[in-house]
């Protein structure tokens, strides 16, 4: 006896991608403070110059450089301690940190001054002392506090970054672009970069849906985003297990050799 076997219909093969891919993607995750949360102002500033890229304190061209740095980083830290808050973190949410606008307030008019406050601030999110969230980097671009931070997170990850980039032939921009995201996500959770969990890079992406109505272009370019649209697409892409081994080309394929996660 022989049975007929019924290929499901395209509209039954497009449920079957939707339901077992979905996955909700208004994803808010907690993250624990700062190790130096409770310090004081001075226990802070007497920190900064212990971070690696700070200029040299005995050379006399540099050393200036350091004194205004740290003048720069005590305005904002007065500044923020003038809002309610048991710590740093809560005082940079209260004081609403992430518009960057405050800067601007705070160097009244004086570009010299701003530009104190900038590397001040730099070093502050280096130490860390508060974690920003993603809508700060949409006006903070300085791409001193990128380059820095990658040399202090995992300057040997991100340089492999870099190699493997070139092995692929990938443009270097596509490269950079899928550093910045690994570091805006590493500042903003207090995570070491080979830390970093699926749950991470789709805050990223639902910060940017919600904010932009897309995904951020380095999400694509570290396999964590189709490239092209689409609920399928989506949904695709939401099933995979590990955000750097979502393609087999590109960034994706880039971080996964660099991470050692596996084919």
């Amino acid at each position: 006896m022989s049975t007929t076997t019924h290929q499901p219909t395209s509209e039954q093969q497009l449920d079957q991608v939707r339901r077992p891919y979905f996955i909700r993607h208004d994803v808010r995750c907690e993250h624990p403070v700062g190790p130096v949360d409770k310090y004081s102002i001075c226990s802070i500033l007497d920190r900064l110059p212990e971070i690696p890229s700070w200029p040299n304190p005995v050379d006399r061209f540099t050393k200036h450089r350091g004194v205004i740095y740290l003048a720069g980083a005590r305005q904002i830290l007065e500044w923020l301690a003038e809002h309610d808050g048991e710590g740093w973190q809560a005082r940079w949410e209260t004081a609403g940190g992430d518009n960057y606008t405050w800067i601007d307030d705070l160097a009244d008019g004086d570009n010299y001054r701003r530009a104190n406050l900038v590397a001040g601030l730099r070093f502050l999110l280096l130490a860390p002392v508060f974690r920003p969230g993603y809508g700060f980097f949409r006006s903070f671009r300085a791409q001193a506090l990128f380059d820095q931070a990658q040399q202090l997170l995992d300057a040997d990850l991100f340089a492999r970054l870099d190699h493997l980039g070139g092995e692929l032939r990938l443009p270097k921009v596509q490269v950079n672009e899928g550093k910045k995201v690994l570091t805006k996500i590493a500042l903003h959770t207090g995570k070491g970069v080979r830390d970093l969990a699926e749950q991470d890079f789709f805050e990223l992406r639902a910060f940017q849906i919600k904010t932009v109505g897309r995904s951020a272009r380095g999400l694509v370019a570290v396999g964590v985003a189709p490239s092209s649209g689409g609920a399928v697409g989506d949904r695709l892409f939401a099933r995979r297990v590990a955000p750097w081994s979502t393609f087999d080309r590109g960034t994706g394929r880039c971080l996964r050799s660099a991470l050692h996660t596996g084919p």
